[in-house]
């Protein structure tokens, strides 16, 4: 087959792994509860929920303090309409409700509800931005196979500082499926998906509120790099002011876990996320969103397997997402805690991980960042509980790394750091990404910036690179060949105009050192 024909029967094969992925999720009919003490499907009322009245009765009894809140389940994705902007009456949301929930008089068992996603979700934002709350949001977004937001999302419920995890909701893979499909709109701005974006984390977030400890934050881990793409833009914009966390390896390591853990097939179900079995491929190797950047690369993914072309595009994609919102900064405002897995995994040694163990001091400046207490101390148990899982998940890779340690061969990783070449925007496949936190006691989510000389000797050289970072939203009626000009380390930076150098030193043969006429007696 050519690359395009054999890329797009793999797309459709990965289309139906997701279909069969999120039908259990999608329907009510398909037993959809699943909590502690289980009733069976014929025994749960479903109530069908249209009109705009009964959703306005819903909407105020969520924010009903006394009253039990809604678990969202998942989405029907419904039919693209072919306008890119979806039809209210194709999407639909799926809610479990405890019977001493607004929702009707029932059975005394659990509920479920299935209403539309967009009128709910606009009106359920209307509700919560009304609505004073002294808890915080923390996203955590992934580039790594799924290790990275495992590890935080495991160091945040074991260091036991009063953080609540809410783990991979499946909801937000189907909400990236609808948005990559364009029966949502796939523009983060929209107003429409913004609204629903933050309806719907409110809404996860004000059930577990009575569960938030002294640091009043909620977290969210993303389901997987291959969601990132969809869901990353409209998390920023509809949280500019929250938490953001980038986690992410290299794309050869990143593809090789990806692979093992297909391999490792383990089984189980978390009560708020896709069953693990299935959410290994889907989060790691089913791109939602196909990259579109790199013009060559259904011709570099040719040479690769099934499950390694999936995983390497979902890398690529979810990585790609973070630069564009980087790229476009100061109209984003996203400048996210940019945190390299080498660090805490102690990666000592290889490129861009330093050659001192640094995993402790990353440890304490993440989870700083996350608890919000970068201004003061952490307990010493919290740190203590911290490493102590932090050393737990480290020796579990590295069981997993030596149990499938050949999965991928040195021709396969040539391959994959010469299809990391045709990203211009990633100088080598583990190259340190632009404003990666380095672990020090004083840390920044900004990189410094080199000045080359002071204002006093070259007025306004220092002002430059601001100057220019200002520039960077003005690129967007750039063609593609001309952004995939920029390295990681660059993708802010235009190409500058020619400076005259002044000299380093003033010369008291040929100038003043100052302006003597100030030193005048009158």
């Amino acid at each position: 087959l050519s690359p395009n024909d054999l890329y797009e029967k793999r797309k459709d094969a990965r289309l139906n792994e997701l279909k069969r992925a999120f039908e259990g999720l999608s329907s009510a009919s398909q037993r959809f509860v699943r909590s502690k003490k289980d009733v069976p499907s014929d025994e749960v009322q479903i109530i069908n929920m249209k009109s705009v009245s009964e959703i306005d009765v819903l909407v105020k009894g969520i924010l009903d303090k006394n009253k039990a809140t809604p678990f969202i389940l998942g989405i029907k994705a419904g039919v693209n309409t072919g306008d890119g902007n979806g039809s209210s009456a194709t999407i639909e949301l799926a809610l479990k409700s405890p019977s001493s929930s607004p929702i009707g008089k029932g059975f005394g068992c659990e509920k479920i509800v299935e209403l539309p996603l967009v009128e709910f979700g606009l009106k359920l934002a209307d509700a919560f931005e009304n609505q004073l709350t002294s808890t915080t949001l923390c996203f955590i977004a992934d580039a790594s196979s799924g290790l990275g937001s495992d590890m935080l999302g495991q160091i945040v419920t074991g260091c036991d500082a009063g953080l609540v995890l809410i783990k991979e909701p499946a909801w937000m893979s189907m909400l990236a499926d609808s948005i990559a499909r364009k029966v949502i709109s796939d523009k983060p701005t929209s107003k429409n998906l913004k609204k629903i974006v933050f309806g719907l984390c409110r809404l996860a977030a004000w059930e577990v509120r009575n569960d938030v400890g002294v640091n009043r934050t909620i977290v969210f881990t993303l389901p997987g790099q291959s969601s990132t793409a969809s869901l990353l833009p409209s998390l920023q914009a509809a949280f500019p002011c929250e938490r953001h966390v980038f986690v992410y390896d290299g794309c050869i390591d990143s593809t090789a876990r990806a692979l093992r853990n297909i391999r490792l097939k383990r089984h189980g179900v978390d009560d708020n996320s896709i069953p693990l079995s299935m959410s290994r491929v889907v989060g790691a190797a089913i791109p939602i969103t196909p990259l579109t950047s790199v013009p060559k690369m259904k011709t570099l993914l040719k040479p690769f397997s099934y499950n390694q072309a999936g995983a390497i595009e979902a890398w690529f994609s979810s990585v790609d997402a973070f630069l564009q919102l980087k790229q476009h900064e100061k109209r984003t405002g996203y400048t996210p805690f940019v945190c390299r897995l080498g660090f805490l995994m102690s990666q000592v040694g290889r490129l861009g991980n330093g050659k001192v163990d640094q995993s402790q001091l990353a440890l304490t400046n993440v989870l700083q960042y996350i608890t919000g207490s970068k201004s003061r101390q952490l307990n010493d148990d919290v740190l203590e509980r911290a490493r102590n899982v932090l050393n737990g998940v480290r020796d579990a890779d590295l069981n997993d790394t030596k149990q499938y340690g050949g999965v991928l061969s040195d021709n396969d990783r040539k391959a994959i750091e010469a299809a990391a070449f045709a990203h211009k925007e990633i100088l080598i496949e583990n190259k340190t990404l632009m404003d990666t936190v380095q672990p020090k006691v004083e840390w920044s989510l900004k990189a410094a910036k080199k000045l080359t000389s002071c204002a006093c000797c070259m007025p306004g050289q220092g002002d430059e690179d601001e100057e220019e970072d200002g520039e960077g939203d003005k690129e967007e009626g750039t063609t593609e060949e001309e952004k995939s000009s920029f390295s990681v380390g660059e993708v802010n930076k235009k190409k500058r105009k020619p400076v005259s150098k002044g000299p380093v030193y003033v010369d008291g043969k040929t100038t003043f050192a100052f302006d003597p006429t100030k030193f005048m007696v009158q």
